[in-house]
């Protein structure tokens, strides 16, 4: 007898000490995936899943499906990323102390909708993640929101919107953000064509260049001016203000964009091999950005430029590029709404199933009494009242017939 008590306490020490190693484990993994966040997003996703490979806590898969999120968005597998963070939105527990990751993976969510131009998912997701942000980081979520109502070309909620960023960057002194505002609002004028006032917030962001130590948002000032001047026909006085942009930059994609419009300038005035020249650039650069079919435009200025220069090979070459640019954004775009529809309806569906469950959990037989004794008692309520009013028109009509 002896022997089995042991036998069993063995067994059952070896088991805790199994499950606090696989604990263990996991945490490791979790952790080893974080630090590779923002370092090497190939080595967060390996450990990301060898945890959700080791766990079955939700919230550790929760937040392996976060990292894994994050990781695939940086490396611009937007598919992968989004399946990922709608699996962590699922999971993520309905606590306060998560409220900051919640937040995160719903504005990342709306990030990808931005990208591609699913617009309404993008205001949906902002507008969910305002409702677990801080208050001294809602303003980044209400900038967002303002870039996406500019693109839908509501305008005066695009301000609405800014102004208010604007009063909580001056309540929280994030300077930073101010002036990332001043430049999108020159950027909105400048649709609105107006583009006095859209040159005035230029200039606030290219004279805050020495305060912030960042000349990225000046190159962006300059290089919105010069696209100004192209509006009013001044190609010349544009083409000066892009190569003010391109002395500014140190991003690939930034370069990438004012190298495009240059070589666009150049072509509207017919310098086609400055222009050829900006755009072969560009094309250099165009792995450094974001899925954009604005962005694709690069193959179809080259496909121009080397029609005009009568070169029919390199002409169809930009051309079958810019198709297939644009077929692969397409393709993206609806895989992308496919999976965010699912995901609408799945919600759907567990809302109802969720309505269900608390019908079923109403007329449990206890409730049930508890109604059916409600419902008795207003029914009495309700015929005494009858009664009484009965009462008092019989009284009305025998005092009538006594007054005659």
């Amino acid at each position: 007898m002896r022997y089995l008590i042991a036998l069993l306490f063995t067994l059952n020490l070896t088991s805790c000490i199994s499950n606090f190693n696989e604990t263990i484990n996991v945490k490791s993994e979790i952790k080893k995936a974080e630090s590779f966040l923002s370092v090497n997003y190939d080595s967060a996703i390996f450990y990301a899943k060898v945890s959700l490979k080791n766990s079955t806590s939700d919230n550790n898969r929760y937040y392996s499906h976060y990292i894994l999120g994050t990781s695939y968005l940086k490396k611009k597998q937007y598919f992968e990323s989004t399946k990922n963070l709608l699996t962590a939105l699922e999971l993520i527990p309905d606590d306060a102390i998560f409220y900051k990751d919640k937040a995160s993976i719903l504005k990342n969510l709306g990030v990808i909708s931005g990208r591609f131009k699913a617009y309404d998912f993008a205001i949906k997701y902002y507008k969910q993640a305002l409702s677990f942000v801080a208050e001294k980081n809602k303003a980044g979520i209400l900038y967002n929101l303002g870039i996406i109502y500019k693109y839908k070309k509501e305008y005066d909620e695009s301000i609405d919107l800014f102004n208010e960023g604007i009063e909580l960057n001056k309540k929280f002194d994030n300077k930073l953000r101010q002036v990332k505002i001043s430049l999108q609002l020159g950027l909105l004028y400048a649709e609105k064509d107006n583009f006095e006032k859209s040159e005035s917030y230029l200039n606030q962001v290219i004279s805050n260049e020495k305060m912030l130590e960042n000349a990225k948002y000046s190159g962006k000032s300059y290089h919105a001016i010069a696209n100004n001047y192209i509006e009013l026909n001044d190609h010349s006085t544009a083409i000066l203000y892009f190569e003010k942009a391109l002395k500014k930059y140190k991003s690939n994609s930034d370069r990438f964009v004012t190298e495009m419009d240059l070589g666009n300038c150049y072509l509207q005035i017919g310098s086609v091999e400055q222009a050829l020249i900006s755009l072969e650039n560009a094309k250099k650069l165009y792995l450094f950005v974001s899925p954009n079919p604005e962005f694709s435009k690069v193959f179809d200025l080259l496909a121009t430029a080397y029609e005009m220069k009568s070169n029919n090979s390199l002409t169809k070459e930009n051309l079958r590029q810019y198709n297939k640019e644009l077929t692969k954004f397409i393709d993206q775009k609806n895989e992308l709404i496919t999976l965010l529809n699912q995901n609408r309806f799945e919600d759907f569906i567990n809302n109802q199933t969720a309505f269900k469950a608390l019908l079923t959990k109403i007329f449990t037989y206890k409730n049930i009494i508890l109604i059916i004794s409600v419902v008795g008692l207003l029914s009495f309520i309700l015929f005494l009242s009858r009664q009484y009013r009965l009462m008092v028109i019989r009284k009305d009509i025998i005092r009538i017939f006594k007054s005659n």
